[in-house]
């Protein structure tokens, strides 16, 4: 069975203001980042992993204006802060998952 991967940003967190050790100000700062991975196999039967991650502060060498972000920079970011282990185990839950979607069975007295 092949299984096609794909995240999902499906909220943010941010702040309005941050100003760092430096006194810089940083205007609407992402602090946690809420997604789904999907996983939809041959047979277009699809499980769902929702899970957040916390941002780090940003620094003014990798602050992106929130007005300027996309999906795509957020997804990278988050892709940055999973493990190749943690990210093995969220694929692990999703193949059973569509495994277990495949045996279920209608009820005998319906």
């Amino acid at each position: 069975m092949t299984i096609t991967y794909t995240f999902k940003i499906t909220a943010l967190n941010k702040i309005n203001e941050y100003v760092d050790e430096n006194n810089i100000t940083y205007n609407n700062v992402i602090t946690k980042v809420h997604y789904q991975y999907i996983g939809v196999d041959d047979d277009d039967i699809s499980a769902i992993f929702n899970s957040s991650v916390t941002l780090s502060k940003p620094t003014s060498t990798d602050y992106k204006n929130f007005d300027e972000l996309t999906e795509n920079d957020i997804i990278t970011w988050v892709q940055s802060l999973i493990s190749d282990n943690e990210l093995l185990i969220i694929k692990t839950c999703i193949a059973n998952n569509i495994d277990d979607k495949k045996s279920i069975t209608s009820l005998p007295w319906n």
